[in-house]
């Protein structure tokens, strides 16, 4: 009799499982890692998000800076190299590219949901009319970036610049490292949406 009802139990439960697995997975497989597009008008504000090696910085300096009117540049980030904020090396090495927007920095971030939130902060502490926010990454960040920024600024237009970093090998399953950044990247993504989902009210606050 109990073996009975454990069988139905785990008849019904089994197919249960199977659907939420495959609707992650699913999620996971058609998440988009890469997103580039701009508007037609200059952005209020630019972003250049922490990382890549100076190369985020460089194409900031080389492919964006002269085309735009853009007053307000910030630079996100949390990591420190010898002790020297990492946000405080990509303004130095902005200068030196010869960038003369007055760059501010946030030093405090550790996470694009962290870059989002404080960007936001720092606007409303500024009182700046913002409109058009333009996001500057990796390209394989791009994807999640405009998600996150589109969630916590959703009345203002989101424009993405995709810096080439690690998707310039073709088809991206076929090289280990590049297949490597893809994954792990569709993996953060379906995180943040999880958590979004569970705390929704992580892109209303910034307690």
């Amino acid at each position: 009799m109990m073996r009975r009802i454990h069988q139905k139990i785990w008849g019904t439960i089994l197919p249960i499982i199977a659907l939420i697995g495959i609707l992650v997975l699913s999620l996971f497989l058609i998440q988009p890692y890469y997103y580039d597009r701009s508007y037609g008008t200059s952005p209020d504000v630019i972003v250049v998000l922490g990382g890549g090696t100076g190369t985020r910085i460089e194409f900031l300096a080389t492919n964006i800076i002269h085309s735009v009117s853009t007053s307000t540049v910030l630079v996100t980030g949390g990591l420190k190299s010898y002790g020297v904020p990492h946000v405080q090396r990509m303004k130095q090495y902005a200068q030196s590219l010869g960038i003369k927007q007055p760059i501010e920095v946030i030093d405090h971030s550790l996470s694009t949901f962290d870059d989002a939130r404080l960007v936001r902060a720092f606007i409303a502490k500024n009182k700046l009319d913002v409109s058009h926010i333009m996001v500057v990454t990796s390209d394989y960040h791009t994807g999640r970036s405009h998600w996150v920024f589109s969630k916590v600024f959703p009345t203002v237009m989101i424009s993405v610049k995709a810096v080439p970093h690690v998707l310039h090998h073709g088809h991206w399953w076929s090289d280990y490292n590049v297949a490597q950044h893809v994954f792990e990247e569709k993996a953060r993504f379906l995180f943040y949406r999880f958590v979004v989902m569970l705390a929704p009210d992580i892109i209303k606050t910034n307690d």
